[in-house]
């Protein structure tokens, strides 16, 4: 019993910490290169890079680095992402994405879903830690020129080093 009276309060004192985040990037994929896989109709791998900004809370915007793989088959799959916000202070925070792609058949436009985490942090983001969800829409096919959007909804605490 006295174990599981010194843990309750170390589980409130992490959530106590944690903090909720939502954002929204833009970006355009500024190169991207597909091989198409022989096993079977439409199916291709690609990687590639974007550019983009990041709409954070208050009001504060940084800029965005994307790079990316799918794994496709006829326009849907999977696919992972790290993407790197840099502020205007100079500080940074990473994020891996991991998540799907399903293609409206009569838009043709892309939904992307799945869930995020921190990997990285520098400046006033050192340390961070957490993640959550994002869902989002690619307006264009996967390729150089397209452009995309997502809306990321998380959470985030800092661990200390």
């Amino acid at each position: 019993m006295k174990s599981i009276c010194c843990a309750i309060p170390l589980l409130f004192t992490s959530l106590a910490n944690a903090h909720d985040i939502e954002w929204r990037h833009t970006f355009h994929l500024t190169q991207s290169s597909s091989f198409d896989v022989p096993d079977r109709s439409g199916h291709v791998v690609s990687v590639g890079e974007g550019t983009g900004l990041g709409f954070f809370p208050e009001g504060e915007v940084a800029t965005m680095k994307l790079t990316y793989s799918v794994d496709f088959i006829k326009s849907e799959g999977t696919f992972t992402a790290y993407e790197t916000y840099r502020f205007p202070s100079g500080s940074t925070i990473s994020v891996q994405r991991i998540g799907s792609t399903t293609v409206d058949p009569t838009t043709k436009v892309s939904t992307l879903s799945g869930n995020f985490k921190f990997v990285a942090g520098s400046g006033v983001y050192e340390g961070i830690s957490g993640g959550g969800t994002f869902i989002g829409k690619r307006l264009n096919p996967l390729a150089a020129g397209a452009d995309q959007y997502l809306d990321y909804k998380g959470s985030y605490e800092f661990t200390k080093k």
